[in-house]
């Protein structure tokens, strides 16, 4: 069998050149799933979500992609090294020093450490990356929280004892440090599982995985791993067992410190919510988490969350406690959370309406929470507002405590969670339906239990007033009319309980009604042996009266409807000629999709007629060749003379326009390619297809039946002998990378 590829050993010289692309660091902004969707077929992952947006770690070429697609995005440092990053949990950037401060918003700081290395505990390296860009905007009506009655909310809360709590951090003050790995964490661990027990849990589960703690050997500090234990109290939900809410707290502290703020303080507000709802029904099961080794990397919750992940775990939201019990706080609380902050303003409105407390709402920011929020949950952090200065020190004791303080956050706290968990969960919408008469759109959602109706909100994007349906008899479909043409509407779907409570938030959709169906996209067109294989992308799942694709080739519509986004075009009467092609959609009423402003795809079939051959002179141009292209040409001519063959130059090819540049269509109608390549320092075959090699051309031709002979000549090049007496001058000789000494 003779091989499509023949290399003519003549010194061959392969030199790849790697281009250096640089990575810098860019904040965006996205304003619609389509743009989320976008980010996502470029193969690239976010590093981190904001509150408002993401920051991503990418090379220009990516860059220019996002910004043709007028996605907002702003630079923010350069150079980055994505695995020298580390985010920066220091009281107010007190470590920055020899680490380079790229990004901050709040409390929320990301830093380079120059040494490589991680020289303190409060550098935290950047994990559990979000695996995706998701656009999640919270709806554009004001939230209402309308519970049966307040006084049940009052009765509550007021089952929250002051005493209970500073039982709980004295005890947990009396676990000598509490580090991670050692007999007083473990000890602090089975306290933990008979609190809960007493407080009538059966289902506690300790969850072993791999924390640290953190040593500084040689001046370096090394992170050593460590067995720790998540405690995990599940208390089920009667209406909604598999939805979650997560509640959680670090009882671990650091090494040095007894650990009564941090988080003595959060551990007993998870204890006292615990103890409270034992007995309270709640209609969505919520989960109830000690976390352990949360001062060396976010170990424990970082364990959860990939479990999470891993059993696709439906968590709607999770609340981390930590630090809530500094002396000087009274009414001020900070409210960290992600992409949304409707689960914020609901503990605001509590804690202000029950207990006069102040919510802010302060951004991002980094604790046991940050891995639920870069998996794409929505999270709220409580902490205290005046950070206590006793943060990991020996005086973190609950002398400095402000428990009247540490009352009222955990009462704020356990009122967020219990409303949370008996109001209707946010829905997100399964689809929105294009009906095609260029006016309506049908919503689809999913049903949810112990919902007395429905209310779609749809509103044009951007915003210019809101309108409204009711939706009852348990129907999760409607079909909204009298919408205009061509505008994209923000829709959203709230449900309501017989109470009158709504769910807490929504997150919007968008649809656009046309009365022709969407144009296909991505197409491309691929020559192959007597016919041409072209492919695109449907955009006609949401259209209710799609029926097929139909390819129009030169201005005429084939008879075919295909049903799949892929078309072999094998007509006899192709021949060897260019030919134009449009791909549309079509309805069952025989619209076609718009092709104003579409481009036609432009190909032609391989013929690749036998006995045929192209004779290329591939030369290089580089100031640095010692080679001369005319003998290339002489030698190519003289050698397939006895055949039909032309002959091609691309010499100086770096520097012709494009579309002089050899391409693929220059070989198709050849059974053979002959390709001579000139060469002085650098290899032409080798250079990659971007900076304009041509390895991808050839490798295509030969996939589809082509055949290839490759040969590399370096031409007249001198030499001096060892003894530097004596000139040699070596004439493209095959022995050459022997003959380096005479």
């Amino acid at each position: 069998m003779t091989p499509r590829i023949i290399f003519i050993a003549i010194s061959i010289l392969i030199c790849c050149i790697n281009p250096v692309f640089s990575a810098d660091l860019y904040k965006i902004s996205l304003s619609s799933q389509a743009e989320a969707d976008f980010l996502n077929s470029l193969g690239i992952l976010p590093l981190i979500q904001l509150s408002d947006g993401y920051l991503l770690v990418a090379e220009t070429q990516i860059i220019g992609q996002i910004t043709d697609a007028k996605i907002k995005i702003s630079f923010m440092a350069e150079n980055v090294d994505i695995d020298n990053l580390f985010l920066d949990r220091s009281r107010n950037g007190d470590i920055l020093g020899k680490n380079q401060l790229l990004y901050e918003q709040g409390d929320l700081r990301i830093c380079s450490n120059f040494d490589n290395s991680n020289g303190t505990p409060d550098l935290l390296p950047i994990k559990n990356r979000p695996a995706e860009f998701i656009f999640k905007p919270e709806s554009m009506v004001e939230p209402q929280y309308s519970i049966s009655s307040i006084l049940d909310l009052e009765e509550l809360i007021s089952q929250v004892e002051i005493d209970s709590l500073e039982s709980y951090v004295l005890r947990l003050e009396a676990f000598y440090r509490r580090w991670t790995g050692t007999d007083s964490c473990f000890a602090a661990r089975d306290w933990l599982v008979n609190k809960f027990a007493a407080f009538g849990y059966d289902s506690i589960y300790t969850d072993l995985f791999e924390g640290c703690q953190r040593h500084y050997i040689d001046g370096d500090l090394h992170r050593i791993p460590q067995e720790s234990y998540n405690v995990i109290v599940t208390k089920i939900g009667s209406i909604h067992p598999d939805k979650h809410i997560i509640v959680g707290a670090h009882y671990d502290g650091v090494w040095d410190c007894p650990a009564a703020d941090d988080n003595g303080s959060g551990t007993a507000g998870l204890l006292e919510i615990a103890r409270i709802l034992a007995n309270v029904e709640t209609e969505i099961t919520i989960v109830f988490i000690a976390f352990d080794s949360e001062e060396c990397s976010l170990d424990g919750s970082s364990h959860y969350v990939d479990n999470a992940l891993e059993n696709n775990e439906d968590i709607l939201t999770m609340m981390n406690i930590d630090m809530i019990g500094y002396k000087y706080n009274y009414q001020d609380v900070t409210l960290y959370h992600g992409s949304a902050t409707a689960y914020g303003e609901l503990w605001q409105k509590l804690a202000d309406s029950l207990m006069g407390m102040n919510g802010i709402l302060s951004g991002s920011h980094v604790a046991d929470h940050w891995p639920f929020q870069m998996a794409g949950y929505d999270v709220l952090f409580v902490h205290e507002y005046n950070f206590s200065i006793y943060f990991h020190t020996l005086a973190d004791s609950a002398v400095y405590l402000n428990f009247t303080y540490i009352t009222n956050v955990v009462k704020s706290s356990l009122a967020t969670c219990y409303v949370t968990s008996v109001i209707p969960y946010p829905l997100e919408i399964i689809s929105i339906i294009d009906i095609g008469n260029g006016n309506s759109l049908e919503v689809y959602w999913p049903y949810q239990d112990g919902v007395d109706f429905y209310r779609v909100y749809y509103d044009t994007n951007p915003p210019n007033g809101i309108d409204s349906a009711d939706i009852y008899n348990a129907d999760t479909n409607f079909v909204i009319d009298d919408l205009i043409e061509g505008k994209e509407y923000a829709i959203s779907v709230a449900s309501y309980d017989s109470d009158g409570s709504r769910s807490i938030l929504q997150y919007p959709s968008f649809g656009t009604p046309y009365h022709l169906p969407r144009k296909p996209s991505n197409l491309t067109i691929k020559p192959n042996f007597r016919c041409l294989e072209i492919e695109w992308t449907g955009n006609n799942d949401f259209e209710a009266d799609f029926s097929h694709y139909s390819i129009i080739r030169d201005g005429k519509k084939l008879p075919v409807q295909l049903s799949v986004s892929f078309y072999v075009d094998n007509d006899y009467s192709l021949g060897g000629g260019y030919h134009s092609y449009y791909v549309v959609a079509v309805d069952q009423d025989g619209n076609i999709s718009d092709t104003v402003g579409m481009e036609p795809l432009i190909s032609k079939v391989a013929t690749l007629t036998a006995g045929k051959i192209l004779a290329i002179n591939r030369s290089n141009n580089f100031s640095n060749s010692l080679v001369n292209e005319v003998v290339t040409g002489e030698y190519l001519r003289e050698s397939l003379s006895p055949f039909d063959f032309e002959y091609y130059s691309d010499t100086a090819y770096n520097y012709l326009p494009e579309s002089e540049r050899l391409n693929l269509y220059d070989l198709l109608e050849y059974e053979l390619v002959v390709v001579g390549s000139e060469s002085g320092r650098a290899e032409d075959l080798g250079i990659p297809p971007n900076l304009g090699g041509i390895l991808d051309v050839i490798d295509y031709y030969q996939s589809i039946g082509g055949k290839v002979i490759l040969f590399n000549r370096w031409g007249n090049i001198t030499i001096q002998s060892e003894d530097y007496s004596t000139i040699h001058f070596i004439e493209s000789s095959p022995d050459y990378y022997y003959q380096s000494r005479y």
